[in-house]
């Protein structure tokens, strides 16, 4: 008897949820459609995030010491052995005095 009463409450759920669904009107998204036309396509676009480069160099001295001279900021193009930047000699010139 308890078996008989569950499987009539469970098949009367699942009638009034199908009856419910079936009640239940959706509206439908509203979709445009436009003639095919050759031309330039702009859009901006934003994002948040990082722009990181393929590769990353990290270039320092074998000497400390105080710049005196910057031959190239931040974002240039350089080509191998260009100077970058030159730096105070007093300080070197004083320890070979002195050697």
């Amino acid at each position: 008897m308890k078996k008989i009463l569950i499987s009539g409450a469970v098949v009367l759920l699942l009638g009034v949820l199908f009856t419910v669904n079936l009640l239940k009107k959706e509206k439908g998204k509203e979709v445009t459609a436009e003639k095919v036309l050759y031309g330039t396509v702009q859009q901006t676009v934003t994002g948040s995030g990082q722009i990181r480069p393929a590769v990353e160099v990290k270039v320092s001295a074998q000497v400390a010491g105080k710049i005196v001279q910057l031959n190239a900021k931040e974002g240039d193009r350089v080509k191998k052995g260009a100077l970058l930047a030159a730096l105070d000699p007093e300080q070197y010139l004083a320890s070979v005095e002195r050697a």
